[in-house]
């Protein structure tokens, strides 16, 4: 099953090529066609999925390089099924945008896309170190070219600061593999890896951790390590920047709660106040930052940013709540970040502007357009009924029982970003109409097709996310029992090497 979800793509991809690069509209179908039965599969597998098992399920191991311990290991569990179905129902939206602005080299677009895909899908599903870095690396070669070939006047400079900062993050998590990997019996396998303390002292333990966690940082990104993220979101197109803020930013919040929290307990629980700080800072600074903005696709990716703050503040909270928060907050931010940078794209698609100040009471001459944003924009802010409002409430109250103090500073965020999407949705739809502007088209039937998922994913989640919170609840509750099982190492550990020690967390797991 999970091996038909990475080879679906391929097909696809390889049946594509042959289609004479003429027929558009035969290639839009493939695309939409096939991208929209591999998330009638992923689909199938979250409904199929078992809640209230902790372990991995439909999973395939096979004998990859048995002389190095390296296996053809894919797997779900609670942290990665609804990242699989999420990916799954992202792509045919982000293909369904895209045709509207990617007139030129269609073909080669939508190959790109799907090869894009299976990296994504892999790399959730991977189970094997070395198989989940082929997969990590196999989805920057072709978000670079989306972002290189098909992007905005300045995409070279773009994609290039984007590969050089991920290639970075990459290498050094490459080292830290193979650290793994040597101290770790031989092999590349998390199950064996994760059936015991990898037995690291405290000083190679945080080394490590900082190698594995600098990487999925760039790619959430954060704070300080974020500053190809505003070139990358306004060069790219529309339909790639719903990928790479939905999709790409949760492969680095996934891989902290995959690998960091697990095989480094001690190390985690020491940086943890470090990186919620770093957090609060980001949650912040990016929302500051995106009330400055005049670009709305610059405004959308410094939020972005904010948001993604919570998420790393919830995991390092290390209780229950708040590490639940942040992964179905990782569901809610890839389903509204997406439909915000949906909505830039059907704007610009419209009049060629990105500045909000190019725009004026629109809402009158789009009505569904302007209710469809609004939608979109409050479940940004968190309110209540729709799904933001859920995991930044169980985030807050997990991390308000961890660091009262990052919490109450976060909140700041919640303010700053009521600020910015509020205001652009007062300069963009409401105030007089632009003359200029008086005669845009509203809401097309494919345009309906594409934000009506996401506006029902709003309020399923925000209304219902028991389902979500099910499928992962027993998963993270086995993750934490393996990050206090170091606390009381961790003091006499630090003392006997001679090293500062951090203040813990307090850790609840009920």
């Amino acid at each position: 099953m999970l091996t038909a979800l990475i080879v679906l793509p391929l097909l696809a991809a390889a049946l594509i090529g042959t289609i004479d690069p003429r027929r558009g509209r035969l290639l839009r179908a493939g695309a939409l066609g096939s991208t929209g039965l591999i998330f009638l599969a992923a689909a199938w597998m979250w409904a199929r999925f078992s809640v209230g098992e902790g372990g991995l399920q439909f999973e395939q191991r096979h004998s990859w390089v048995p002389a190095i311990g390296m296996t053809y290991h894919l797997g779900v569990d609670g942290l990665s099924v609804s990242l699989v179905a999420l990916t799954a129902f992202l792509f045919p939206i982000a293909l369904g945008t895209a045709f509207a602005h990617v007139q030129d080299r269609l073909k080669p677009f939508i190959i790109t896309a799907l090869l894009l895909e299976t990296g994504m899908l892999g790399t959730f599903m991977a189970q094997d170190l070395v198989l989940f870095y082929v997969f990590w690396e196999a989805m920057l070669i072709p978000m670079y070219f989306l972002i290189a070939l098909w992007g905005g006047p300045a995409r070279a400079h773009a994609a290039i600061k984007f590969l050089l900062y991920t290639m970075a993050g990459s290498v050094l998590m490459l080292l830290a593999i193979i650290a793994v990997y040597l101290q770790g019996g031989r092999t590349f396998d998390l199950t064996p890896l994760l059936a015991g303390p990898l037995g690291f002292a405290p000083a190679v333990q945080r080394l490590l951790f900082l190698a594995f966690a600098v990487a999925f940082a760039i790619k959430m990104p954060v704070w300080p390590l974020h500053t190809w993220l505003p070139d990358a979101y306004a060069e790219a197109p529309p339909a790639v920047t719903i990928l790479l803020a939905s999709i790409m930013a949760k492969a680095g919040a996934y891989g902290l709660l995959r690998f960091c929290l697990p095989f480094f307990p001690q190390a985690s629980r020491e940086f943890g106040p470090l990186l919620s700080v770093l957090a609060v800072i980001g949650i912040v600074y990016g929302g500051a930052v995106a009330w400055t903005q005049g670009d709305m696709r610059r405004l959308f990716a410094y939020g972005s940013m904010s948001h993604m703050g919570f998420i790393l503040l919830g995991i390092f909270s290390l209780n229950i709540v708040g590490v639940q928060g942040s992964l179905i907050q990782m569901i809610n931010h890839g389903v509204s970040t997406g439909g915000l940078f949906l909505l830039a794209g059907l704007l610009l698609t419209r009049t060629g502007r990105s500045r909000t100040d190019g725009y004026g009471g629109i809402a009158k001459a789009v009505p569904a357009l302007a209710a469809a944003a609004l939608i979109v924009v409050v479940s940004s802010l968190a309110l209540p009924g729709t799904n933001g409002f859920i995991g930044e409430f169980l985030i807050l109250l997990g991390a308000f029982q961890a660091r009262p103090v990052d919490a109450a500073l976060a909140t700041g965020g919640i303010v700053v970003a009521a600020a910015y999407l509020l205001a652009f949705v007062g300069r963009v739809f409401h105030g007089p109409l632009r003359p200029d502007l008086s005669r845009l088209a509203d809401l097309s039937a494919r345009e309906y097709a594409v934000l009506v998922p996401l506006i029902l994913m709003i309020f399923w989640v925000g209304i219902f996310p028991r389902p979500f919170l099910a499928r992962s609840e027993a998963t993270v509750r086995a993750l934490l029992a393996r990050v206090p099982a170091a606390a009381a190492a961790a003091p006499a550990a630090a003392a006997q090497a001679g090293l500062p020690r951090f203040p813990a967390a307090r850790v609840a797991v009920r």
